[in-house]
Parts: structure tokens; sequence; C-alpha cells
């Protein structure tokens, strides 16, 4: 089984920082990329049912989808491309072991392919593994420095384990001061860390007051403060409610 790190009372914080599959995603988006070079190995008749599968995953009917990619690869085995979106959508459907699995397989097969890359690190990101979701994530800007999707969540890989002023840098790179502060606040969030994501969520209004996201992440993080006060550690409740602790650094 893959760690679960993410806290257990963790509430979805508005926020712009998890980029899923496809570039320019929001978070739990189900946009999809478009098809690899490795989809010409395939026959004609696979190639039709690659593209009648692509075009339900755009649709959002990922278990059609998924029976035509497991029916495609059983056939093609050796096809990066199936595999990798077979895997891609095991992930959206929850399944995110099996899901790994798949587009490690792809990554063995195809491995310049910045997007399997990227996705692994998405995939890993949903698992809990932050370690090896940077390590892949910096293979795909190894191989394609100008992929945001990846600058996007090796922010998040590395701020989720502590490294709050490299995260940092990383959002800057790729968008304003606000938004990258917004992002840190929601790092913040997930750490348990509520009252320096207030003070991000406040620093990222203070430059952008209609950044909607920041508004509603700060409405959400009191929310989250009021339900760690019901479940202190103190206590010894012994509710699911676990805090994440670890030392951040300084606010930028």
């Amino acid at each position: 089984m893959f760690p679960s790190k993410l806290p257990a009372y963790t509430l979805l914080i508005a926020s712009v920082t998890l980029i899923s599959f496809g570039a320019g995603c929001s978070l739990y988006s189900n946009s999809v990329v478009t098809a690899t070079p490795e989809g010409a190995k395939m026959s004609s008749e696979s190639n039709l049912k690659f593209s009648i599968a692509r075009a339900k995953e755009s649709d959002d009917d990922l278990l059609t989808a998924l029976d035509i990619y497991r029916e495609l690869y059983t056939s093609n085995p050796e096809d990066p491309s199936i595999a990798h979106r077979l895997g891609v959508t095991l992930v959206r459907t929850g399944e995110i072991e099996e899901g790994i699995t798949y587009l490690l397989e792809a990554d063995s097969m195809a491995v310049r392919n910045h997007e399997v890359k990227t996705d692994l690190g998405y995939a890993y990101l949903l698992s809990g593994d932050f370690a090896l979701a940077e390590e892949f994530l910096r293979e795909a800007l190894n191989i394609h420095p100008e992929d945001e999707r990846a600058v996007n969540n090796l922010a998040l890989a590395v701020g989720s384990q502590g490294r709050i002023s490299e995260a940092y840098s990383l959002y800057k790179s790729v968008m304003s001061e606000a938004e990258a502060n917004s992002n840190i606040a929601y790092i913040h969030a997930q750490r348990g860390e509520t009252d320096l994501a207030l003070a991000r969520y406040n620093s990222a209004l203070s430059v952008n007051p209609k950044l909607t996201n920041a508004a509603e992440g700060i409405v959400q993080v009191l929310e989250l403060q009021t339900l760690l006060a019901q479940h202190s550690p103190s206590t010894e409740d012994k509710s699911p409610i676990q805090l994440v602790h670890a030392e951040s650094e300084s606010q930028e």
C-alpha cells in the first residue's frame, strides 16, 4: 500500500496548487492531454479504439474509457501510450496504487516522455509519497523545463516535505506573488500549520484583494482551526484526526 501522509482532518482548502493530468488543469480537473506519439505503433483498429477511449476520458466517462484501455492493453502490452492512459484513468477513478503500476510500466517503455513522468509525480502526490513525487517531477523538468504543470506540482511536493522557501520560489517562477502566497498557504493548511496558512492567505490578499481562492481559503482555515480545537490531542481523543508536525521555514 502507498503511504497516506495527508492529514485525515483536511478540508478542501481553496487553492490552485495541485495540477492534475493535462496542462492547465486545476485541482482534480479532468482534462486530458493530447495523444502521445507512441500511439502510432498500434494497428488501425486499436488506434480507433484508443481515440474513442480518449474521447470518453474527455467526456468524464471514465469507466467506459477504462474498459477500452484494459482491452487495448491486453492486446498491446508493450505500447507505452496505452499503459500511460490506463494508469491515468485508474488514478482518476481512485485506483491510485494500480494506476501507478501502469504508469511505471509506461515510464519504463518511454523513458524520455516527460508527460508520463509528470503524471507519475501527480499520482504520487495523491498517494501521499511526496519524495517519489518530487523525484519524477524533477525528471520531467530535466526533459522539459517549460512544463508549468510539473513546476506547480513539484512546488507542492517539496513544500509538503517542509521546504517552504523552495516551494515559494518554484511557484513564483510560474505565477504571481499573490498566487504563490495562496498556494503556500494551502500547503501550510495541509500540514496543520493553520496560523502560517492564515498569514500567507492574508499576504496574498494584500497584494491582490480580488484573489477569490485566498479569501475562501481564510474561511476554510478558520473552520479547520475550529475543528482542530474540538479534537485537541491533549484530550487523548481516539478520533482519526492527526496533526502533521514539522518545522516550517520563515515566510518570504
